[in-house]
């Protein structure tokens, strides 16, 4: 994953890593696995050191009606969650 993402980042591809919203349940369950922060604390630390952009979306989604299982969002979540991702990765920064 390291490599991958060092590669396309060297080859100048524009590179965003995402965290992707989780369920209400799956924030409970991660609270008592240590592995869901180290894994998102990895991909924050792979963006970092490559120079890309990083967006965690794991817990800005509090509607659960927006996904479609445990998993998933459902149609809405998922054009939310695209939105964001678009301006969160790859709009121009605003300057003040």
């Amino acid at each position: 994953y390291r490599r991958t993402v060092e590669y396309l980042a060297s080859a100048g591809a524009e590179l965003c890593l995402v965290v992707m919203p989780q369920t209400a349940a799956y924030t409970t369950l991660a609270a008592d696995h240590p592995t869901f922060a180290e894994a998102r604390a990895y991909v924050a630390q792979i963006a970092h050191e490559a120079g890309v952009r990083f967006v965690d979306l794991s817990n800005d989604f509090a509607d659960q009606s927006l996904f479609g299982d445990e998993d998933h969002l459902n149609d809405v979540g998922g054009h939310i969650a695209g939105s964001l991702i678009n301006e969160r990765c790859f709009a121009p920064a605003v300057l003040p």
